[in-house]
């Protein structure tokens, strides 16, 4: 239990060679940009991100500026889309 930017709530156990990452955050441009930059360094390339909730907030606003091919799902009873791309570490956007 912490607040995920700090990278403190983890201890000695820092996440590396991380190849699932599953975003469900704050809905806020501020706080999604700082967690990818915090996380996506944790990633190995090939990754799979995913992002819930892509359509809510400022969300969008970060979403349409990654610089991978990404893909979004509605599924019945959850209308706000869940995104996912494969990170790659040259486009580490």
């Amino acid at each position: 239990i912490g607040n995920d930017l700090h990278t403190a709530i983890f201890g000695n156990n820092l996440p590396h060679d991380v190849d699932f990452l599953f975003m469900d955050t704050e809905h806020t441009l501020e706080h999604v940009s700082a967690e990818w930059t915090l996380y996506k360094h944790f990633l190995v390339p090939g990754a799979l991100v995913v992002v819930d909730d892509i359509i809510t907030h400022d969300v969008p606003r970060w979403w349409n500026n990654l610089p991978y091919k990404t893909a979004v799902e509605f599924h019945e009873g959850h209308s706000t889309g869940l995104g996912y791309f494969f990170f790659q570490e040259a486009n580490n956007g």
